[in-house]
């Protein structure tokens, strides 16, 4: 009988720890070291012949190249030491914004590098990788990279984020003759996503029409729908910068406008480049949710505002059904009743 091994990457290793405890073994060990020039040493220190590996790993900002060094040569010391598959669980996958070559607004030939693609390559041609699991991949197409040979789990927490709302009163089955609250899809980009969220909870959804300035920066054009004196969810797969969501924020709760009522943020990715948090912290947001897909200790400092939705339960039982060679459909599909 094929054992499971869990290998912990430098990255999350809570996450990582909670993981091997759903699933009742201890971490396997491992040293990771950092020479003085900057070179990464990964060392697996005891036996994984035999085993599956899966590999826990998430991406840091400010650090995104290293960690991905880091899970390239955790992958190639598994499969030396003859470990029978090796999966990567990469919480959040690196580069995927640049998932095409988009055209240069300014008339210029495209002339940049689908990014994502590169990583799929390495992960897969390099290492020789078996399966990739990634949480809300910023585009699906993204899944198509990777050669057949090499499977994709691409893990929607929606189901979470449902449970979320309910558990908090937000979605519930009666609202006393006021209104139901209303999905707000920060950008044409997430029209989508939102759509998909707002159909599994029967709401409606606004569109906030949005033009980019230049990377990073962006301006709130209007809103298309009806979002006064109700209730706003805003849910996207992640959050940078914050630039755009507390733009979108004073067009919501413009009083001239008689705007929202309150207003949530959620997204499977907390990124918090820059001060988003403190920003976010010190907003008008009612609630901003996210899952531990990267370990953000700083939303400890405003502790009514953060909500942080663990990942292990979830995860641990997507490695299990892996390995069991059963269904995921149960895990992440979200059923009424």
């Amino acid at each position: 009988m094929k054992k499971i091994a869990i290998i912990s990457g430098s990255t999350h290793v809570s996450l990582a720890e909670q993981i091997a405890k759903k699933l009742g073994i201890e971490l396997t060990s491992r040293n990771i070291t950092v020479f003085a020039n900057g070179e990464i040493d990964a060392e697996i220190t005891e036996t994984v012949s035999g085993s599956e590996v899966f590999i826990i790993q998430t991406s840091i900002t400010g650090n995104v190249n290293d960690n991905f060094v880091e899970s390239l040569l955790l992958i190639d010391a598994a499969k030396r030491a003859r470990a029978i598959k090796v999966y990567l669980v990469q919480t959040i996958f690196p580069y995927q914004r640049q998932d095409r070559r988009e055209a240069n607004k300014k008339g210029r030939p495209k002339r940049k590098s689908v990014s994502a693609k590169v990583i799929a390559n390495c992960y897969q041609k390099a290492v020789g990788v078996d399966g990739v699991v990634v949480v809300k991949l910023h585009s699906d197409q993204i899944e198509g990279f990777f050669d057949n040979h090499c499977i994709v789990e691409n893990i929607d927490p929606a189901k979470l984020f449902i449970n979320y709302l309910k558990d908090n009163n937000i979605i519930r089955a009666d609202y006393n003759g006021g209104k139901a609250p209303i999905m707000v899809a920060p950008d044409v980009g997430s029209a989508k996503s939102t759509d998909d969220f707002s159909y599994l909870l029967n709401l409606e959804y606004v569109l906030l029409n949005k033009r980019r300035v230049k990377a990073g920066e962006s301006e709130v054009l209007h809103i298309v729908g009806d979002y006064r004196d109700r209730d706003c969810i805003i849910y996207d797969d992640m959050i940078d910068t914050g630039g755009t969501v507390l733009k979108a924020l004073e067009k919501l709760k413009d009083a001239k406008n008689e705007g929202a009522k309150d207003v949530y943020l959620m997204a499977p990715h907390g990124i918090f480049s820059k001060d988003a948090i403190d920003k976010l912290g010190k907003s008008y947001l009612k609630k901003i949710v996210i899952t531990d897909s990267i370990d953000n200790p700083a939303v400890l400092a405003y502790p009514d505002k953060f909500d942080v939705i663990p990942l292990a339960p979830l995860l641990s039982s997507v490695i299990k059904n892996i390995h069991d060679l059963e269904s995921l459909q149960s895990l992440v599909h979200h059923h009424e009743g």
